[in-house]
């Protein structure tokens, strides 16, 4: 129950991170979903003592056939968007990740782009209780989801916020939400393993010389330190980041978005008066208009309401 609860905290926590690349209700339904149906076919799997390579068969054709549903939720309105859906989830699998980088951001459900969201989430949980066991490996993957929001964001578009709520303290409490999440995890994990051990082996016949009380009370106060130390290490660390450390945060987005170079460039006015200046301009002929019989005979000239001396240039 601890490594569920520790594996739900840190999808709960990634899922926060990565809602402004999305911001639509799909999302939602695509987080909670994948991380269903990776519990249910760990479990089937489990109980059922598949083999490795049945093991994942089952997952790939269950999230292929589930999720296909799941990401294109919003537009299942018929039996040929069913099939639509389907033929998506083939293609976001490749193109999925670059229409992501490519997309103005919040990127909502457009086209396949739930897709990658889908396959982290689905992964990482599935794998994290495949490996369960393996503390460490565990707590690893499970942060999976929490990597990709990381990654695929973007600095434009602004972290996560809350109304009346500084954006320093919703970035420490999900610090603290993600090392508390691991810390069960990785807990769970190593009581997981331990409870499995062979009883025929040389831990299992050691005789105990504590009373079970002693022990209860040990375990639990060795928990405690272990958690007081992990959201200490989680607050240091996500204040220290928040405050601001010379450098700048780095995402894959940088590298594809054009961007954008303030430039500053004198006014139209400034250009206009010049003219007057240089007396050369007006050697030849500035400006030659003619119009036909009963025509309009004006000119019009497009004047600018207002001019900051400001230029934008996107390369």
């Amino acid at each position: 129950m601890t490594f569920l609860i520790g594996l739900a905290l840190l999808i709960v926590d990634a899922a926060v991170v990565a809602w402004p690349l999305y911001a639509t209700w799909p999302f939602l339904l695509v987080t909670v979903g994948a991380g269903v149906l990776a519990w249910a076919v760990a479990i089937i799997s489990h109980r059922l003592r598949f083999a490795w390579y049945v093991r994942v068969i089952v997952a790939v054709l269950a999230g292929l056939l589930i999720g296909a549903l799941l990401t294109h939720a919003d537009r299942l309105t018929s039996i040929g968007a069913i099939v639509d859906a389907y033929a998506g989830m083939l293609r976001g699998l490749i193109a999925g990740w670059k229409e992501l980088l490519t997309v103005p951001l919040p990127a909502g459900s457009y086209v396949d782009v739930l897709v990658p969201w889908f396959i982290v989430v689905y992964a990482g949980v599935l794998l994290a209780l495949s490996l369960r066991r393996i503390a460490w490996l565990s707590a690893g993957v499970g942060t999976l989801p929490l990597l990709f929001a990381l990654a695929f964001s973007s600095p434009s578009v602004g972290a996560v916020a809350l109304p009346g709520v500084a954006v320093e303290y919703v970035q420490i409490v999900l610090g603290i939400l993600w090392m508390l999440g691991a810390f069960l995890v990785a807990r769970g994990a190593a009581t997981s393993a331990a409870g499995s051990s062979p009883a025929g082996s040389s831990r299992a016949k050691r005789p105990s010389r504590r009373s079970p009380v002693s022990l209860s009370r040990r375990l639990v106060s060795s928990v405690s330190a272990v958690a007081v130390l992990a959201i200490a290490i989680g607050v240091v660390a996500a204040a220290v980041v928040a405050t601001g450390i010379p450098g700048t945060r780095v995402a894959l987005r940088q590298d594809i978005e054009p961007a954008q170079t303030l430039a500053v460039a004198p006014s139209p006015l400034s250009l206009y008066r010049e003219s007057f200046v240089n007396s050369q301009l007006f050697a030849g002929t500035a400006l030659t208009y003619s119009a036909t019989p009963g025509g309009d005979r004006r000119i019009r000239l497009a004047v600018l309401p207002f001019y900051d001396g400001n230029v934008f240039s996107a390369s």
